[in-house]
């Protein structure tokens, strides 16, 4: 088996253990657990501990809050088929700023909360936490660069956590047989999810979530359809123009994006700001993953290697048996609700 072949199908099947995963069933959350914290007065915070029921076990990990944090009252405790919830309130003066805080547990528990602190005035902060790792202090003051530099990062965990959109460029990358089909289906891809993100982010165009993530998995079922009668069908529009795919499910994937990013939630005084970067973030990643596919093809053509027959109609399957996998487990999941 070529270096071309053996590359392109090791990502496949990361892709699948990743995507099918119970843990990874919704492909945008970002994070298994997620500690928030909302100051409702000057003195005062709402904290609300989140773990997921499929992760590491709640008793393994906890936040640890400042020592002049004092707990008001006891804790509310909320369990369904989703999720461990905890909620209190803190008093400690000055507020949640410059607090420093941490997530104890063994680093063996492979697993990781995000920080959401909503300040005062409207301001969002974000951080990470892992069992062990360094704390994460609140900025007194969080400016533009601040909120910058964090949505650049959450855009590009994003997408490269996000099994769903990476499956669907790697279905688009086996489309596209030359270097400007490359470049332009790539650039159709970006605007067409950009422009849906922007728009739902902002209130223009509102979808529920759920049908949104079952819909993005069946668009990769299509491409994967699409590559399997590529040789059969060479004058097919998804084979000649793949941009004209690119285009119409990048206004879909983009509107996955805006679900992410509510969920995350936005800070009203930075706004085009975190837009923007998040936006970035997710370009970064995408194009670090094109990267990853086309280097190993590029060098193998330079070094006159050519796949086998097989590898494209195997790439085929496995993203589609991918695609459809997530899209029942989405489906389930929407029926549940």
């Amino acid at each position: 088996m070529t270096l071309q072949a053996r590359a392109m199908i090791a990502v496949v099947a990361f892709a699948a253990v990743g995507g099918v995963a119970p843990g990874n069933a919704v492909a945008h959350e970002l994070t298994p657990a997620l500690l928030s914290l909302v100051e409702r007065a000057p003195d005062e915070i709402d904290v609300l501990w989140r773990v997921p029921r499929d992760e590491a076990p709640r008793a393994l990990i906890a936040p640890v809050m400042p020592q002049d944090a004092v707990s008001v009252g006891g804790k509310q405790v909320q369990v369904d088929s989703q999720a461990h919830a905890e909620r209190w309130v803190l008093r400690r003066t000055g507020g949640v700023r410059g607090a420093e805080i941490r997530l104890d547990g063994p680093a063996a528990a492979q697993t990781d909360a995000l920080v959401r602190v909503v300040l005062l005035d409207g301001r969002v902060v974000h951080g990470r936490l892992s069992p062990g790792g360094a704390p994460f202090v609140v900025p007194r003051d969080p400016t533009a660069a601040t909120v910058a530099r964090i949505y650049l990062r959450l855009g590009t965990e994003h997408i490269l956590l996000g099994w769903d959109h990476l499956l669907f460029v790697l279905g688009l990358l086996l489309l596209t047989r030359t270097t400007p089909s490359l470049v332009k289906t790539i650039t159709a891809f970006t605007a067409a999810h950009s422009v849906t993100l922007v728009l739902a982010t902002l209130g223009v165009v509102r979808v529920p979530g759920p049908p949104v993530e079952a819909t993005i998995a069946l668009s990769i079922v299509f491409v994967a359809r699409e590559i399997l009668v590529a040789s059969d069908h060479p004058l097919a529009v998804a084979v000649r123009h793949p941009w004209v795919v690119a285009l119409a499910f990048g206004l879909l994937h983009g509107l996955g994006f805006a679900g992410a990013l509510a969920q995350l939630g936005l800070p009203r005084g930075e706004l085009p700001v975190a837009l923007a970067t998040f936006n970035v973030g997710v370009e970064l990643g995408q194009l670090a993953f094109v990267a990853a596919i086309i280097a190993p093809r590029y060098l193998a053509r330079r070094l006159g290697v050519g796949a086998p027959r097989f590898a494209r109609s195997a790439l085929g399957y496995s993203i589609g048996a991918c695609a459809v996998a997530l899209c029942l487990t989405r489906i389930a999941a929407f029926a549940i609700r």
